[in-house]
């Protein structure tokens, strides 16, 4: 079990730094269409290492979950919320703006006693 866990931390260390590298590359790259055909082949193999070492049903697993994740991430940048390359304030200035032009704080969340 120890060595699992060591294995399952060094791969996940690793891929996160693979992570890292990659997401300074695209912010870094003035070609954004290379950059981000860059950084999804930088991760195909490392996929690709994975996938081979499950049998046909975890496969099918992955495909299932990867499915579900990238559509969930592409409804979260849908929204404009977190597309760094498209940056577009105007949603959080908006939010904040009507935030900041409510008369009354909100009621009954954290520290902040429901009113009588």
């Amino acid at each position: 079990m120890r060595d699992l866990a060591k294995a399952l931390i060094s791969s996940s260390w690793a891929v996160s730094l693979l992570g890292i590298k990659q997401a300074a590359s695209l912010l870094a790259q003035s070609d954004k269409q290379q950059a981000k055909q860059e950084v999804s082949d930088s991760f195909d193999p490392v996929i690709n290492t994975v996938l081979r070492q499950l049998d046909s049903s975890m496969q099918g697993i992955f495909r299932a979950g990867d499915g579900l994740q990238k559509g969930l991430v592409d409804a979260a940048f849908g929204f404009g919320a977190f597309d760094l390359l498209n940056l577009n304030p105007s949603w959080l200035i908006s939010g904040i703006a009507k935030m900041l032009s409510r008369k009354d704080p909100p009621e009954g969340w954290g520290p902040v006693s429901p009113r009588s």
